[in-house]
């Protein structure tokens, strides 16, 4: 499911000028706001979580995994694989 949309994604919305690794930093972003959103909701980690917290975390959830997915792609695509960047992927993951 999230490989065809992650290549989808990236041959229509992703220039061949968009290094892979600022995909990977920018997939940090939902990943924060989930957790964000889960300190926020319940700041003690003791109370349960509301239901539209829960769909929210899992949402940022879905959008990193497919940027994850798309940061390789977008090398493969671009020629631009490095041991800098699979280092960077692994780190962010």
């Amino acid at each position: 499911l999230l490989s065809p949309l992650a290549d989808l994604l990236v041959k229509k919305f992703l220039p061949l000028w968009v290094a892979p690794n600022l995909v990977t930093l920018l997939s940090l972003t939902p990943s924060l706001m989930g957790y964000a959103l889960l300190c926020y909701d319940s700041s003690d980690f003791r109370a349960p979580a509301q239901a539209w917290c829960l769909v929210a975390a899992g949402m940022c959830t879905f959008v990193y995994q497919t940027m994850d997915n798309m940061d390789g792609k977008q090398a493969r695509r671009t020629g631009m694989s490095s041991p800098l960047g699979l280092l960077l992927d692994h780190n962010v993951d």
